[in-house]
């Protein structure tokens, strides 16, 4: 799984610079299309097999959030859409490859749907970014503190309301990840406030350093 996310996105954006606009309008929405499809069969499953509670089902995560954004993105070509899409999937969402919160092996319907859900976002944001150009833009960083903030405001609200974890913002994942390094709550929380922000940040690097190289140029 690490290994086709790792290879799949620079195999993605090599294609696209040589197909035609049909053609990467065409893929643009398939994997639009495979984001929105993937995390609704999920949530059939979920409902079928009798799972699906408000605890743990909401589209609440902030996987979630970046699939639709990515989705969005990608159906309607945005930047300000595709900019967020890639500072959350590349600062966040790929804790979950790294460390995945999977309970099932594979080919359980949750391994292949957590798999498409996880590296199919990394493989949209770089495409939508590197392969259509909707690249981050000045005053990126910016934007997505705040909206990170927003987010950060409805899940703990819901997960105070619902008695739930959404984000893992009221205690960490049971199977370990990175958070195990942290302090108990509440005082994780800000240091993932701090580590998303100087993730953030060095995602924006290599654009900002671009844009002084233009500027340089001229």
């Amino acid at each position: 799984m690490m290994l086709g996310t790792c290879i799949a996105p620079f195999i993605l954006i090599k294609w696209s610079a040589k197909a035609d606009e049909t053609q990467n309008e065409r893929m643009a929405k398939i994997l639009a299309a495979l984001l929105v499809v993937n995390w609704g069969v999920y949530q059939v499953y979920r409902v079928f097999m009798g799972y699906w509670s408000v605890q743990f089902d909401l589209p609440l995560e902030l996987c979630n959030w970046a699939i639709g954004i990515t989705a969005m993105a990608l159906w309607f070509k945005k930047q300000r859409l595709a900019e967020l899409a890639f500072f959350w999937v590349m600062a966040g969402s790929i804790h979950g490859i790294i460390t995945p919160d999977i309970h099932e092996p594979f080919p359980h319907l949750t391994y292949i749907t957590f798999v498409i859900g996880h590296s199919g976002l990394v493989l949209s944001v770089f495409y939508a970014v590197f392969g259509l150009n909707l690249q981050p833009e000045k005053g990126a960083l910016k934007r997505v503190f705040i909206a990170s903030q927003v987010y950060l405001a409805v899940a703990i609200s819901a997960d105070f309301l619902l008695s739930a974890n959404y984000g893992y913002l009221m205690s960490k994942p049971p199977g370990g990840s990175f958070l195990d390094l942290l302090h108990p709550w509440p005082y994780y929380i800000l240091e993932m406030e701090i580590m998303g922000l100087v993730s953030y940040g060095l995602l924006y690097l290599p654009f900002w350093w671009r844009w002084r190289k233009e500027r340089l140029l001229k």
